[in-house]
C-alpha cells in the first residue's frame, strides 16, 4: 500500500518538487533523531543522577558518557541525512548534464541538416 501511495504521490510531481520533499523528509527525519536523542538524554541523566549517596561521581560520568555518545549520534544522524541530500543533488545535477546534453545534440543536429539543405539548394552558409 505504502509503494503505491508513493507512486502515485510522486508521479504528479516534477523532478525538483519530488527532490524538495526528498529533502524536507531528510530534514525532518533528522529533526525527529535529534529529539530522540535529546529525551534520551534528559531520562538518562534524571536516572543516573538518582543514585545517592557516594554514586553521584561515577553516575555523573556515566551521564556525561551517555551524553557524549547521544551527541555522536545526533551528529552521525545529521551526516547520513545530509550525504542522502548531496547524493540527491549529485543526481540531479548529472540528470540535468544529461539533459543539457541531449538538447545540445539535437541543435547540432538540426543545425547539420540546415546546412546539408542549404548545400543541396547551392546556398552558401557561413
Amino acid at each position: 500500500k505504502n509503494s503505491a501511495v508513493r507512486n502515485v504521490v510522486s508521479t504528479g510531481l516534477s523532478a525538483s518538487e519530488a527532490a524538495a520533499l526528498r529533502r524536507e523528509n531528510q530534514q525532518l527525519k533528522l529533526e525527529l533523531a535529534q529529539m530522540e536523542t535529546k529525551m534520551h538524554m534528559s531520562q538518562g541523566s534524571s536516572s543516573y543522577l538518582g543514585h545517592g549517596g557516594s554514586g553521584i561521581i561515577p553516575s555523573l560520568e556515566n551521564a556525561q558518557d551517555i551524553a557524549l555518545v547521544a551527541k555522536l549520534q545526533a551528529q552521525c544522524t545529521s551526516f547520513l541525512a545530509e550525504i542522502a541530500i548531496l547524493k540527491e543533488k549529485g543526481q540531479n545535477h548529472a540528470n540535468e548534464v544529461l539533459e543539457a546534453s541531449e538538447r545540445a545534440d539535437k541543435w547540432q543536429m538540426k543545425a547539420e541538416s540546415i546546412l546539408q539543405t542549404a548545400s543541396e539548394q547551392g546556398i552558401v552558409l557561413p
